[in-house]
């Protein structure tokens, strides 16, 4: 949504003590400004997030594939388990994201994208970890930058309340399968601590998007300026997501 010369701007305005939301350009949180603001015109920062998300996208991987073998064995299935082992997912599917056209593009052309990414991947890396704070941060983040990633809590609440890999019930009731297979159900305590941490993951958040604007305006405005923007899609000028 926003790109390294929405940032200048916004920043450019916060440092005039003016509101970021002044100009017309910038329309990301107030948060972003303090963080890329004095590294405008670095491409470093975009870089160091992207390697860090390919990481977890690996860790991610490797977990997958963890449980994966973990649930095959237990179902008896000891063949496929060792082509499993033998597979790199992870390294594969971080290999693809930094080869992506797409992050290259990006980072390339100093959008804000990597440091989405990087929030939406860390709040999966959480949730495959079972670190409920983690994942809850994560998905905070992502949501108070662009928005869009809301509609991931119903995929993390069911990783979170399932696990990684669970293998379906008609597997149990075959003969010869899932002998030794401890089976895990739902858990609702931590699907409960998720929301409890989203919720204050998100009101630190506001606080501190408060105190960053209240010398120029208010929550109202930043409400306005960034979901209202993204939500009445008043922008409709090209760009890489569309190109894409």
């Amino acid at each position: 949504m926003n790109d390294v010369n929405s940032v200048a701007e916004g920043y450019w305005l916060k440092q005039s003590s003016m509101s970021p939301y002044a100009g017309s350009m910038y329309h990301g949180s107030p948060l972003l400004l303090s963080i890329l603001g004095p590294l405008t015109g670095d491409s470093l920062a975009f870089v160091i997030a992207d390697f860090i998300t390919a990481i977890l996208i690996r860790a991610i991987g490797q977990l997958l594939q963890v449980a994966d073998i973990q649930s095959l064995k237990s179902l008896g299935a000891s063949k496929f388990s060792k082509i499993s082992e033998n597979f790199p997912a992870g390294d594969i599917a971080a290999l693809v994201y930094l080869w992506n056209p797409l992050t290259i593009i990006t980072c390339l052309g100093y959008s804000t994208s990597p440091i989405e990414n990087l929030m939406i991947v860390l709040s999966l890396y959480g949730v495959c970890r079972r670190l409920v704070r983690l994942a809850a941060f994560g998905w905070v983040m992502a949501s108070h930058l662009s928005l869009y990633p809301v509609i991931l809590i119903i995929p993390l609440v069911l990783l979170i309340g399932s696990g990684l890999d669970t293998p379906p019930r008609k597997l149990f009731l075959q003969p010869n399968h899932g002998d030794g297979y401890k089976k895990t159900s739902f858990s609702s305590r931590r699907v409960v601590l998720f929301f409890l941490w989203a919720s204050a993951w998100a009101l630190y958040v506001l606080l501190l998007c408060g105190i960053s604007l209240k010398e120029y305006s208010g929550l109202g405005e930043m409400f306005k300026r960034t979901y209202g923007f993204i939500l009445s899609v008043e922008d409709l000028s090209p760009n890489i997501g569309v190109l894409w």
